[in-house]
């Protein structure tokens, strides 16, 4: 269970036990918002929005370009991931910007809305492995990769993921709606002391915990456990990727007068350099959290769980999970002809002259 995810599924917290009223946050947030907040808050909000701007034009470049090749499908869909988890990270920060974040609104944002994100991040991160190992399976195999990865294979890999998230996700509301009914059912039960016998009222703390408990299974397998293995995988893709492109360049230079499939053309090694940026960039971005995840779990002292410090790391995680989503574009107009050609077709309408 990651640190962040025992706030969000703390049953003593508003979620599960309407008489606490917040959780452990609340207490940053009971009075207007401070300048650090809104500093932090505003700065992740404007990263946000031009995630899902920059997103939103990736879809369409993607899909003017047409789905011939595997890699545009993957990289399309990874588009559709990063723009749903930029508009629901876009309405938290407004939520918390005006204040919102322990209303019914808020608590529907931060509480139902959260395990979506976590699921769709999960998504975005499966489909990053796919691309990497794609790419990996092109350079090593150039002859047998057209029989090997297909357009049906992609499709099915990424169909399935998406299914496995929904199927976690769904549970994890069944959790959620179990553990909401126990803590709104009050169990009447017969109570003897030395005053006599009366009837006392108590919360039906069984089903509660029943549900929490689903909801937190929920959670590790939609979000804890596949986010480790597809860190692993990425980061041993991406290392046997670059490793691969390297050994091709270097025999391309000592072989410079055979042509045959071992020559790697221009825009296949701008694919390579895209596909390595993009994975370097989440790398970067994800190590972090994963770090303290570990951390927490190897020995839960070495992670302070205070107040200021669970929310100095949610700033940092917003932060760079901000920058993870919004960056690509940049990766691409940088790296990939092909989408930058696409790009200026659709958005610089000057350059049709």
């Amino acid at each position: 269970m990651s640190v962040l995810s025992t706030w969000h599924l703390d049953t003593n917290s508003s979620l599960f036990n309407p008489s606490v009223g917040s959780n452990p946050l609340q207490s940053a947030h009971q009075q207007d918002l401070s300048s650090v907040d809104l500093v932090f808050t505003g700065f992740n909000l404007s990263v946000y929005v031009f995630s899902s701007l920059a997103n939103f034009m990736n879809i369409l470049v993607f899909w003017r370009d047409g789905f011939v090749s595997t890699s545009n499908i993957s990289f399309f869909t990874l588009a559709i991931a990063d723009l749903l988890v930029s508009l629901i990270w876009v309405s938290q920060q407004v939520a918390q910007l005006t204040s919102q974040v322990y209303t019914p609104l808020g608590i529907f944002l931060g509480q139902y809305l959260f395990p979506c994100s976590e699921a769709i991040n999960t998504l975005a991160s499966w489909i990053t492995v796919i691309i990497t190992w794609e790419r990996l399976c092109c350079i090593s195999f150039p002859l047998k990769v057209k029989a090997i990865v297909t357009r049906k294979l992609i499709v099915s890999l990424i169909l399935g993921g998406a299914m496995y998230e929904l199927t976690a996700v769904i549970v994890g509301f069944v959790g959620v709606y179990i553990a909401l009914k126990g803590s709104k059912e009050i169990i009447t039960i017969p109570y003897f002391d030395e005053n006599g016998g009366y009837r006392l009222n108590i919360t039906n703390t069984e089903t509660r915990d029943f549900g929490a408990s689903i909801l937190k299974i929920s959670f590790m397998y939609r979000s804890t456990i596949p986010n480790y293995i597809l860190y692993a995988a990425i980061v041993i893709g991406t290392v046997l990727l670059v490793f691969k492109f390297w050994q091709s360049v270097r025999v391309k230079q000592s072989l410079m007068a055979v042509k045959g499939p071992q020559k790697m053309s221009a825009a296949e090694k701008r694919l390579i350099k895209s596909v390595v940026a993009v994975c370097v960039i989440y790398i970067v971005t994800v190590t972090p959290l994963n770090l303290t995840d570990t951390l927490y779990f190897i020995d839960s002292n070495l992670v302070p769980l205070n107040v200021l410090w669970v929310y100095v790391l949610m700033l940092a995680v917003s932060l760079t999970r901000s920058f993870n989503h919004a960056i690509n574009i940049f990766v691409y107009l940088v790296v990939n002809s092909n989408y930058r050609k696409q790009f200026i077709n659709l958005f610089c309408f000057g350059s049709h002259a």
